[in-house]
């Protein structure tokens, strides 16, 4: 259960990371922060979004994937 909560989320970096490639373009660009956005909000752990469903399942794998979409997410911005 907790692999199919996280592809929704890994999925909105995917997406990020193909926009970040053209960046310069202000509609991917926007694309791209929208997608952060998205990933980041889900993987909270709160009620029904994803990120609680991998917290109940696993604290430590919660955290791995919260910190690499916050780290990977900071490398595409910059």
């Amino acid at each position: 259960m907790a692999i199919i909560a996280l592809a929704g989320p890994l999925m909105n970096i995917l997406v990020a990371l193909v926009s970040s490639v053209v960046k310069s373009i202000p509609l991917f660009y926007n694309l791209m922060t929208t997608n952060i956005i998205l990933a980041i909000f889900n993987m909270l752990p709160i009620g029904i979004l994803d990120g609680a469903r991998v917290f109940s399942y696993s604290r430590s794998l919660w955290l791995i994937s919260f910190a690499f979409m916050l780290v990977l997410s900071v490398i595409m911005v910059i």
